[in-house]
């Protein structure tokens, strides 16, 4: 449990990372009012994100052994399948 801790601990720090990086340029040019709903959406990705996790937490704990390492190994390749599509997806638009 702990190293997925941890992973999920530096991916939130990345994502804040990203948001922080963006907020300054984009609180220069639009108006007082569209910050405050840049953050609605982190928080509510946020929740999501804890919805999501909690209920993958009780569908794994109600699943027997095989099963569960079947879920492991597809969630696995899902998000293998999920960081190589960024990767070409930000090479393809990083100049733009």
């Amino acid at each position: 449990m702990l190293p997925t801790f941890v992973i999920g601990l530096r991916e939130a720090l990345e994502a804040a990372l990203i948001v922080g990086h963006h907020r300054r340029p984009f609180s220069a040019r639009a108006a007082a009012d569209a910050l405050p709903k840049v953050w609605l959406g982190v928080g509510l990705a946020t929740l999501i994100c804890v919805a999501f996790g909690i209920g993958l937490h009780v569908l794994s704990d109600s699943l027997d052994l095989r099963s569960r390492s079947d879920s492991k190994r597809s969630s696995a390749c899902f998000a293998v399948m999920m960081v190589t599509y960024m990767v070409f997806w930000m090479s393809r638009h990083a100049r733009t």
